[in-house]
């Protein structure tokens, strides 16, 4: 339980940091420019909505989410990813 709450209030902390807060939808490609994150929509393999890689001689994050499902779920993997972050 106390994992739980560590992560919410880490997640606040970054909406507020952003001032993402109190926008609904949350602005989830906004976050992830602010967190200098590139963000590719592209045709991924099957059963992979999103994966998050790091290139440290460019020392670049980038997202690649797959263009071909739903865009809720493109926003959803998206949120996750950054989560990885």
């Amino acid at each position: 339980m106390e994992e739980i709450k560590k992560y919410r209030n880490h997640s606040i902390l970054l909406l507020e940091k952003f001032n993402l807060k109190e926008k609904f939808p949350i602005e989830i490609e906004k976050l992830a420019k602010e967190l200098n994150i590139n963000v590719i929509y592209q045709e991924l393999e099957p059963n992979v909505s999103g994966k998050i890689s790091y290139n440290p001689l460019k020392n670049e994050t980038l997202i690649k989410i797959n263009n071909q499902e739903h865009e809720f779920r493109q926003r959803f993997s998206l949120a996750h990813e950054i989560a990885h972050y």
